[in-house]
């Protein structure tokens, strides 16, 4: 970047901006290092890569989505998966926010949208931006007293229906409403949370069935002793006529 200037007096201020892309230097800093000229002549600078007024950190995070330590769970009933965001860069004593949604993936690898409450998935409004209706979401505050370190949110809905279906962790960091990081990638097994198929519920008689069944039994052992009884009476009795 550079500016020139016409000062007023022998002491103030100028500006000079640097525009530049800066979605690779996630977890890196950059320090300016500047000289001051006049007629092409070097009157002054100012470079000292140790100096914190001349740094800029670009912040970066990293997720990990779990189900009580794991990376999948049955897809039965109400479920809560926590995720871990671990940050460095970070300005110690400042607010930061987390903002967390679910993407649904099936069993191919598809991103099917947006997990919503009622385990669907719908889409972002691609004009706005704007989140479907009941998009299963997870906000959370924090103020770090350390430029590394780690914070969580959670995610509470109702996973039955999702079975064989996965969903992703996608989270940004913000402070006073400018985004400041993200991590948002569809593959990241660390980000992903797989539902298994519950297994089908074996098949149990009714209290009233049994009781049928062995009353059943019971009479058939009657049957049998009664015949056996009988049957020893009658060649008795036979032995008893020849005699």
């Amino acid at each position: 970047g550079s500016a020139q200037f016409v000062p007023e007096s022998p002491d103030g201020e100028v500006q000079v901006e640097f525009a530049f892309n800066a979605s690779t230097l996630a977890g890196y800093s950059t320090v300016v290092f500047e000289d001051l000229y006049k007629n092409d002549v070097k009157l002054v600078s100012h470079a000292d890569i140790t100096d914190k007024d001349q740094t800029i950190t670009f912040p970066k995070i990293g997720t990990e989505l779990t189900a009580d330590g794991k990376h999948d769970v049955e897809a039965n009933g109400d479920v809560t998966l926590v995720d871990t965001i671990k940050y460095d860069g970070l300005e110690s004593g400042k607010e930061y926010q987390v903002d967390g949604v679910l993407h649904v993936v099936d069993a191919e690898g598809n991103d099917l949208g947006i997990l919503l409450n009622d385990g669907t998935a719908g889409q972002i409004n691609e004009e706005t931006g704007e989140l479907p209706e009941n998009a299963v979401i997870s906000t959370g505050k924090f103020t770090p007293d350390a430029m590394s370190g780690e914070t969580t949110v959670e995610f509470k809905f109702n996973a039955k229906g999702l079975g064989d279906k996965s969903v992703v962790a996608f989270e940004k960091l913000s402070t006073n409403g400018s985004l400041v990081a993200s991590h948002e990638d569809i593959a990241d097994k660390n980000q992903t949370v797989k539902f298994l198929v519950p297994p089908a519920p074996q098949e149990t008689m009714p209290p009233l069935g049994r009781s049928i069944l062995f009353g059943l039994i019971a009479i058939a052992g009657v049957t049998i002793v009664g015949a056996s009884a009988y049957k020893l009476h009658t060649s008795r009795r036979s032995q008893n006529s020849r005699s």
